[in-house]
């Protein structure tokens, strides 16, 4: 999970809890940021769904599984 991410940062999300997405943060608040990825998508999302790595992704989908 990412904390306080940065305009430009590469982050990771996870889709329907198996799809790993990469994605750029374009703008943040105190609880949200506007992601875009893919060709023109964009998403706004809460910090706690974002991730560093693709395999701090994959653990979170993981934990998911086993809980």
């Amino acid at each position: 999970m990412i904390k306080n991410p940065k305009v430009g940062d590469t982050v990771y999300f996870v889709e329907n809890n198996y799809r790993i997405i990469e994605a750029t943060v374009k703008a943040f608040n105190s609880s949200f940021c506007v992601l875009r990825y893919g060709d023109d998508k964009g998403i706004r999302l809460r910090h706690s769904r974002l991730y560093k790595s693709q395999i701090e992704a994959q653990n979170a989908i993981l934990m998911n599984r086993n809980a």
